[in-house]
């Protein structure tokens, strides 16, 4: 277990670190070793895990180590608002026990063999398209209709069944089904383009990259390669989002590619502005969740108002009780609790949340850290052995792990929710393995 997970080779870099008395520095080997990590263990594991764990450092780890160089500079939106050493004494031992907890049971499932599947598939292409046009439909369903809540919330998780569809036919035979995938992958551009949201479309080119990377063993340079595309990717976008959102919602121009490409045309023609280390750095500002956290572990050290087990108790019955039997249980969205400990106090229409760092220290400060870290890294495991459990039934249900777990993935979402997702999205998709199970079997 140990071995797998690595937690050994993290855990030393953060004790010499510690004797050496620079925190802020092991921080941004730490998290650069957690890219590599990924890089390296995605030819010979579907790299989920890995995954998770580079979008947690990168928030807490490896963004904050480069800004707090630049604390004091006026140009940051956002302050680092306790000292280094503070923070990182926090957010290291953080990591790491996210880091174990999410490696403490063994598993198989990412390491599914697809040769199996790639039978069963040609036997059951249709359920793959069947669960493709489902899940597009739960997708536009949620879109055009006013539905409660609670009902958009499962319909959102299952409308994920298009992407299980979409991977299993690409698993089989991409050429053969070229035009639907190129119809599906369009289709998830031009939403993205018409809502001005483009978080779901980077993660889900990232879960896709990985799944390719294990099933196609790309090799090492060409990884290397794509990762850095996807990096500049990822850096344009960020850069163009707030100024195409400006031009669609506020004045009305048309939701196409060519606004978004006239746009990001004017930024990347001026690469003095765009690669000027100001832009870089506010670009790491957009990536940090560390600014939150340290703002709220200086809050509660100011205020010693801790929260203890009353903030878990919220997020559980969040997460876990439907409304009609606690009607007055967290919403999503909710600004409550981020106003009440972090120090800020954020407007209307503003989404920011604690995230699981800053959550366990309103509880109990450091110890609270770890413990809510080692335990969302708990739950993460407890998923991956249910649905190693399907895929006893079908390789395919193996897949279902990217939709439940693809809002869990952002460090940047209220527990609650987080939690939330993982619950409903595993009692979701469970209904779909049983609907299926005897068709498979059979």
């Amino acid at each position: 277990m140990i071995k797998e997970s690595k937690i050994l080779f993290f855990l030393l870099i953060a004790i010499v670190g510690s004797v050496l008395g620079n925190l802020q520095v092991t921080a941004f080997v730490m998290s650069l070793c957690y890219i590599a990590n990924l890089i390296i263990s995605s030819r010979n594991t579907i790299a989920f895990r890995e995954f998770t764990l580079v979008t947690y450092s990168i928030n807490y780890l490896f963004s904050p180590s480069i800004l707090y160089y630049y604390n004091d500079d006026g140009f940051l939106p956002y302050r680092m608002n306790c000292s280094p050493e503070t923070y990182f004494s926090n957010a290291i031992p953080g990591i790491l026990a996210l880091h174990f907890g999410i490696f403490i049971f063994k598993t198989n499932i990412f390491t599914t063999s697809f040769s199996l599947a790639k039978v069963q598939a040609i036997l059951n292409e249709k359920v793959l398209k069947t669960w493709l046009v489902v899940g597009l439909i739960f997708n536009l369903a949620n879109a055009k209709l006013q539905l409660p809540s609670e009902i958009a919330f499962f319909i959102v998780l299952l409308s994920g069944l298009r992407y299980v569809g979409l991977f299993g036919l690409i698993s089989i035979n991409a050429k053969k089904n070229i035009y639907l995938i190129l119809a599906v992958a369009l289709y998830e551009f031009a939403w993205a383009l018409s809502q001005g949201f483009f978080h779901d479309l980077m993660i889900w080119i990232v879960f896709f990259g990985i799944y390719i990377v294990y099933l196609k063993k790309v090799s090492l340079p060409n990884k290397i390669i794509y990762g850095l595309l996807f990096a500049f990717f990822a850096f344009i976008v960020q850069n163009v989002k707030q100024d195409y959102r400006q031009q669609i919602w506020v004045s009305n121009a048309e939701t196409s590619v060519t606004t978004f490409g006239e746009i990001a045309a004017q930024k990347t023609s001026n690469s003095d502005q765009l690669y000027a280390t100001e832009n870089l750095l506010n670009t790491l500002v957009r990536i940090n969740q560390g600014w939150i956290a340290a703002s709220t572990i200086d809050n509660m050290d100011r205020s010693q108002d801790f929260a203890g087990t009353a903030i878990l108790y919220q997020y559980v019955e969040a997460a876990l009780l439907p409304r009609f039997l606690a009607p007055n249980k967290l919403m999503s969205g909710e600004k409550e609790i981020f106003n009440k400990y972090s120090g800020h106090t954020i407007r209307e229409g503003t989404s920011m949340a604690l995230g699981i760092i800053a959550d366990g220290y309103v509880a109990y400060a450091t110890w609270g850290v770890v413990i809510f870290c080692f335990g969302l890294g708990l739950v993460f495991s407890t998923v991956f052995k249910i649905v190693e459990g399907w895929a006893d039934v079908s390789p395919f249900f193996m897949l279902m792990l990217f939709p439940i777990l693809y809002y869990a993935v952002r460090p940047d979402c209220e527990l609650q929710t987080t939690l939330g997702q993982l619950v409903k999205g595993t009692f979701s998709f469970y209904l779909v393995v049983r609907y299926y199970r005897k068709y498979f079997e059979i």
